[in-house]
């Protein structure tokens, strides 16, 4: 039920251009209409195991920057030395000429440039050993190609250049950041770029970055995974860290997943007025203000993803009238809890929900399907899509096949 990834595709053929090369060679290509030129983009990004660039390449600047606007859509700093000493060194080359220029002469660069084909940014530190790991290879040997660079090193000299380069990019919509620290040089970069979605997964040190009041950062797509080192366990203040960030782009999310697997309770109070997609099922403690400024300030939110074996969900989300546009909505229940045949069952908030099309149940409790469960949804008439996680057993299996008659309507039941 999870909406499926937006794969970048290349940017048309224009757009990748920061300027028009008005030579000999390039008079046919720039004559194309824009529809066609960037339909030969797209075929060759479907097909680019089949292309030889390199040959494309030396044809003229103009097909040059064509083939770089396929192969470099999206681009992956690690600690390898192949990336520093290649393409980090010369995208950061190239966005110092850039601001050069538009400081000086108010433009842009006057050449086509790689960095104006990048729409995606992937920053993993560990993303080369990973890769070699699963290759099985022997460790002597990744520490042989990594040729001594430390995550202290990566973030001394690598870090700082890759701040530059994705404040610079002009077209960037997308960075993944994996295992690097919360910084004031990394907000800058992020506030100050032209990027649209964020995957942040990120250490926090022991003093939190000063954000002003007035900044903003107009993303529309976060998410935020936030972790601290041991050594500053104690003494962090969580809620601060997450209560700066989200301040800067919550007028402007539209889709929000967090992850914050720490027994603190994880407190903020905001208004996210244009949310339609939250994913928090992987908060085990929240507070009062932080649920309900996510799930009730906006009234737009069609997707939900959420663990409501704590009391205060369920309280919070048997709200009458607060979820009028939820469609997809996807319950965990992580406790191990064995439900009582009472007259009302834990989930008899979701009575408030019935405009739910989607609707699945995770939970790992090792016994049958109760028909309390169920029976919530027997008047949910726009309901289409029914997926049950329940326990593996033959008696689950049999219960929850009895339970499905409850809900005649689901054209598609699943039990897992």
């Amino acid at each position: 039920m999870r909406p499926s990834s937006n794969l970048l595709k290349p940017l048309a053929f224009r757009d990748a251009m920061e300027t028009h090369l008005e030579e000999p060679g390039d008079g046919t290509l720039f004559r194309l209409p824009d529809d066609i030129l960037s339909l030969i983009v797209q075929n060759l990004a479907e097909n680019r195991h089949e292309v030889d660039f390199k040959s494309l390449g030396t044809l003229s600047p103009s097909f040059r920057q064509l083939a770089r606007t396929v192969l470099f859509r999206d681009v992956t700093f690690d600690m390898s030395p192949y990336c520093y000493n290649g393409i980090l060194t010369f995208l950061a080359a190239e966005a110092f000429e850039r601001q050069q220029n538009r400081r000086i002469h108010g433009q842009t660069q006057q050449k086509a440039s790689l960095g104006a084909c990048i729409r995606k940014v992937i920053v993993d530190p560990w993303g080369i050993v990973d890769a070699m790991t699963y290759f099985h290879e022997p460790l002597g040997l990744v520490e042989l190609e990594l040729e001594g660079p430390t995550i202290a090193q990566f973030e001394t000299y690598h870090v700082p250049l890759i701040h530059q380069v994705i404040s610079s990019l002009p077209n960037l919509e997308i960075v993944e950041l994996s295992g690097v620290a919360i910084s004031q040089g990394l907000l800058n970069s992020l506030v100050g770029s032209t990027v649209r979605g964020v995957e942040l997964c990120a250490r926090m040190p022991a003093i939190c970055p000063r954000i002003r009041a007035m900044i903003s950062w107009p993303i529309t797509n976060l998410a935020l995974n936030l972790f601290a080192d041991e050594e500053f366990d104690g003494i962090l203040n969580r809620s601060l860290y997450w209560q700066s960030i989200l301040r800067l782009c919550a007028p402007t999310l539209q889709q929000l997943t967090i992850s914050h697997l720490h027994w603190s309770e994880l407190s903020f109070d905001l208004s996210f007025p244009k949310l339609l997609y939250l994913d928090i099922h992987h908060i085990p403690y929240i507070c009062p203000s932080a649920l309900r400024s996510l799930l009730l300030t906006s009234k737009k939110l069609h997707y939900l993803r959420i663990d409501c074996s704590e009391q205060l969900v369920r309280d919070v989300m048997n709200t009458p009238d607060e979820f009028n546009n939820l469609s997809i909505l996807v319950l965990h229940w992580k406790r191990r809890m064995v439900f009582n045949y009472t007259p009302r069952s834990p989930l008899s908030f979701i009575a408030n929900l019935r405009g739910v099309t989607s609707f699945a149940f995770v939970t790992p409790a090792p016994q049958k399907l109760s028909k309390q469960i169920l029976e919530e949804l027997h008047h949910f008439h726009r309901l289409e899509k029914l997926w049950l996680s329940w326990s593996r057993s033959e008696e689950s299996r049999h219960g929850g096949e009895e339970a499905l008659g409850l809900v005649p309507r689901a054209q598609a039941p699943h039990i897992d």
